[in-house]
């Protein structure tokens, strides 16, 4: 890539991109029957199977970031003071800073039902929903001396048998549980090395340090493409067959199968990212290595702020329809939390939670 020589840039401009991508879909995975569960609402509209795609599509969220952290985090040689001090520690002030923001934010009508000695508990046990990607980060973080160690040892046909592993534990074997027996049988067999805060990091750091993507034919990424687009019809055609027993969608039971085989659509979209951006110009990286150092903050903010903005959403839906109204709903809320995040950034030691 000919960005002026510079490695740092060539290195973290497509994972940029891609932390771009990832937040915009964290956002829309929050904008309940507007957006990410219109399918639900939206059965008998002909743009069913798009709703229902879309859906399905923006699970590629959390395991990219996952995938990204992989390929920045796992490669570097950092003591345990570094690692404890720099990173844990940061993410600890943060779980308990900005849960308590939400925590207030959820009372703002009425501070005094504030009960705050539920507060610890809250955020000891992970209650606050919308963080709950900060838990799953931290336990990588805690294991990432380990997980150096295992990444750095894989080769092709490791990581090949480690995805296969993944998309056969996690999506074959449960999605055949179901339709046999409603899984009232399971097998039990725990590989903990493919929860997603572990195969994904290990994921990214391959592709990241061992894959040359130029390097990959045409017809192999079409071959990756049909093969995401297969994993994603599959998983359209399980959530439509669980609703005939079901007798009805919502937001508990009808996203039982979105992850089951979302690994394979996660690491083909990784690829052909990193893959577009390798000719990146410098003023391009530039502006997107900016855009991309502000999706944390606009995870930590965007729930408060989504929220507040519904009414925007309640006007805009009777003139334009459900799915209009809530990319314009996504992208202002994304809008303000990067702005909002820019500014923070600004401000001493706010800056370096964010």
């Amino acid at each position: 890539m000919q960005v002026d020589g510079k490695r740092t840039a060539e290195k973290k401009v497509h994972i940029a991109v891609i932390k771009i991508i990832a937040i915009l879909f964290v956002v829309f995975n929050h904008t309940g029957k507007g957006g990410f569960m219109l399918f639900s609402v939206s059965e008998q509209s002909a743009f069913f199977p798009f709703y229902l795609f879309i859906s399905i599509l923006c699970k590629i969220a959390v395991p990219l970031f996952f995938m990204c952290s992989g390929a920045l985090l796992l490669g570097k040689d950092e003591t345990y003071k570094t690692l404890f001090t720099k990173r844990i520690l940061r993410y600890i002030i943060v779980i308990v800073v900005f849960s308590f923001l939400v925590y207030l934010y959820d009372y703002r009508n009425d501070i005094s039902k504030a009960d705050f000695s539920s507060f610890f508990p809250l955020i000891y046990s992970s209650q606050i929903w919308v963080y709950w990607f900060l838990y799953a980060y931290l336990a990588f973080l805690l294991m990432m001396p380990l997980l150096r160690k295992f990444a750095r040892a894989m080769d092709g046909r490791t990581i090949a048998y480690f995805i296969a592993l993944k998309v056969i534990f996690f999506g074959v074997i449960p999605a055949l549980e179901y339709c046999v027996n409603r899984r009232a049988l399971q097998i039990n067999i725990a590989l903990w090395l493919i929860n997603d805060n572990i195969f994904y990091p290990i994921v990214g750091y391959w592709i990241e340090n061992s894959l040359d993507v130029r390097k990959i034919r045409p017809r192999h990424l079409a071959w990756g493409v049909l093969a995401a687009l297969c994993c994603i019809a599959v998983t359209c055609f399980l959530t439509v067959y669980k609703k005939s027993f079901d007798g009805y969608y919502s937001d508990e039971i009808s996203q039982y199968f979105h992850n089951f085989f979302i690994a394979i659509p996660t690491i083909v979209v990784y690829v052909l990212v990193k893959r577009a951006f390798v000719q990146a110009t410098l003023s391009e990286a530039l502006r997107l290595l900016y855009l991309g150092g502000l999706t944390f903050g606009v995870y930590l903010l965007h729930a408060v702020i989504l929220d507040f903005l519904r009414p925007m959403y309640n006007a805009l839906q009777p003139y334009l329809r459900s799915l209009p109204s809530t990319l314009i709903w996504m992208l202002v809320t994304v809008a303000i939390s990067g702005a909002l995040t820019a500014t923070l950034k600004r401000v001493p030691h706010i800056s370096k939670l964010l």
